[in-house]
């Protein structure tokens, strides 16, 4: 039996935050589903408020990622893709027009479609900026007909309704020196939080109607889905740091020792006898004992600011009473013991911390990665506009009718 020969494709997603780097890859093969491969994570170097501080450091940062994921998977990696985080992207609404035919009417085709999504990109941006995702909502057929899919149809002037994530031009021209210093090339840019949905959401959940939370450093960002796309995006200025910051000023400690005792003991729930408990921190001086209640304590304060901004961005969306499939947590942010809870409390919706639904040899700290992974499952889907438009189906002698149909009109 001659067994046919099926070459692997892979695709690393690189997550550039504020506190850390991760990357995640992902291998391919020909009628077979998608394989998470294996993730790693340094802390960030190099890089804070949304902007390149040191090429150096970052460059040194990058490298030492996707080294130690080669190291680990024993798989050479030779270009990224690369995510934005929520401080870098804005969100801007947009309406295009375009004329079909001088006289008479058209069948729209996909070539118009392209058109129009090409003209909406270039209306809604400035000079200095570079689309990162565009999102058609509605199309309109000659002021009157309104169409979610208008290939087909006929008519002499085609609008388009969308919606634009754009980035800073010079922000990515920095990210991409430094990949190229490191010795990788960037195939794509994405935002991180839908990234984190394609990694954490089933169709039916977007279809339904949900709400994805990515707990970010230094910025949450709320995306509301409903009938299978991205509705509305809003962001709050409150992250994990606030948190360690809080930490690290309560129990005069530095940053870095104030952010592993979150990761370690942080949590907003604790049992009477826990709350006298000693944790042991080495400092170079020796030993320093802290008790449990706290680090508590230091915590509830920002949590509970976070969580009351929260409520109010979800509970302030018209799609609120829509969310049948409640909330999914992404990001640093949702490992933090009771925030779920907390949240599912004072929203009266179920919480779920995000699971990422692909294959995987395995995997800690699932929200974590869920910005990389998903990076990886964008560009596998290849979503171009990610709205694909179909063609009515046609057979044979029609289908040709149909394409000689649009050439006509479309020259003459």
């Amino acid at each position: 039996m001659i067994r046919k020969f099926v070459k692997e494709k892979y695709y690393c997603g690189l997550d550039i935050g504020s506190q850390s780097v991760k990357a995640a890859l992902t291998e391919v093969r020909e009628n077979t589903k998608p394989v998470l491969v294996g993730v790693y994570e340094s802390r960030t170097a190099g890089y804070r408020d949304a902007s390149v501080t040191d090429l150096e450091d970052l460059t040194e940062c990058i490298q030492r990622v996707i080294s130690g994921l080669t190291r680990k998977t024993r798989i050479k990696i030779r270009e990224v893709e690369l995510g934005v985080g929520g401080d870098l992207i804005q969100t801007r609404s947009n309406h295009a027009a375009i004329p079909l035919v001088d006289r008479g009417h058209k069948v729209i085709t996909g070539k118009d479609i392209r058109k129009i999504h090409s003209q909406s990109k270039l209306l809604g941006t400035r000079m200095d900026e570079m689309v990162v995702h565009h999102f058609p909502e509605s199309y309109r057929v000659d002021d009157v007909n309104i169409a979610t899919n208008p290939i087909g149809l006929y008519g002499r002037k085609l609008e388009l309704n969308s919606q634009l994530l754009v980035v800073k031009e010079i922000v990515i021209k920095n990210l991409t020196t430094a990949l190229h210093q490191a010795g990788y090339d960037m195939a794509n840019v994405f935002y991180n939080s839908y990234a984190s949905g394609y990694a954490c959401l089933k169709d039916e959940q977007k279809e339904a109607g949900c709400v994805l939370i990515d707990i970010g450093s230094s910025l949450s960002s709320i995306l509301l889905y409903k009938a299978g796309r991205l509705v509305a995006l809003s962001y709050l200025p409150m992250g994990g740091q606030h948190i360690t910051k809080n930490i690290a000023q309560e129990l005069s400690l530095t940053f870095d020792l104030a952010e592993d005792i979150k990761k370690s003991y942080g949590s907003l729930l604790l049992t009477e006898n826990q709350g006298n408990e000693d944790i042991l921190i080495k400092r170079d001086d020796g030993y320093l004992p802290i008790k449990k209640r706290e680090i508590v304590d230091a915590i509830n304060p920002v949590c509970a600011q976070l969580v009351a901004d929260i409520v109010t961005a979800v509970k302030g969306s018209p799609l609120y009473d829509q969310m049948n499939h409640g909330i999914v947590l992404v990001g640093g942010g949702a490992l933090l013991s009771g925030l779920p809870e907390r949240l599912e409390q004072d929203l009266r919706v179920p919480i779920q911390v995000g699971r990422i639904h692909i294959a995987a040899r395995k995997l800690n700290y699932a929200p974590k990665f869920a910005a990389s992974v998903g990076l990886t499952q964008i560009a596998c889907a290849a979503p171009g506009d990610t709205m694909s438009l179909k063609s009515p189906t046609a057979k044979g002698f029609s289908r040709l009718l149909n394409r000689v149909t649009e050439l006509y009109q479309e020259y003459f």
